[in-house]
């Protein structure tokens, strides 16, 4: 599981100078997302690895949690690219010339989280290509395009199919 993520990632990531992997970062207690989709006395235990299936994982707040630090580890320690992992445990780069300024934010959702790392990256004269497969975050960089400089694109398609629009 985790070699097949950090090889996607690596293949996107190519082409930039860093890469910033968000997660969600399933921290709010009592949400209104936990209320609607999750059981309040859940106290699921299960270990997530390389050998999890995958359909035991993403029923439980608690399991997702730890898929997400365990593919953010993964990434951090065996990419072939310059990455920097966005968890709620905190934000980690695998390289020393790449900023991390960012600090570790309350927002639980990673399309939210993006659109703060994007407009500080930025801040710092680079341009920022988005990729997500989830479609909120372009309502949000559509209200924020003022803030994110003159070249915001988005990555979209899949595999080789890939273009910036």
């Amino acid at each position: 599981m985790s070699e097949i993520f950090v090889s996607s990632i690596d293949n996107i990531a190519k082409k930039n100078f860093c890469t910033r992997v968000t997660f969600d970062n399933y921290a709010k207690p009592h949400s209104l997302k936990d209320t609607l989709r999750y059981d309040a006395n859940e106290t699921s235990d299960k270990i997530v690895d390389d050998e999890t299936a995958i359909d035991s994982i993403l029923s439980s707040k608690k399991t997702k949690y730890r898929l997400t630090l365990y593919l953010a580890e993964k990434l951090l320690y065996n990419s072939n690219e310059r990455i920097v992992k966005v968890t709620r445990e905190g934000v980690r780069a695998n390289n020393n010339e790449v900023n991390q300024t960012t600090s570790v934010s309350t927002q639980e959702e990673a399309d939210t989280l993006m659109i703060i790392h994007a407009v500080e990256i930025v801040q710092t004269g680079f341009s920022v290509d988005f990729f997500s497969q989830d479609t909120d975050w372009l309502v949000l960089l559509l209200r924020r395009h003022d803030i994110l400089g003159a070249l915001p694109r988005m990555l979209t398609g899949h595999k080789d199919l890939r273009r910036l629009i």
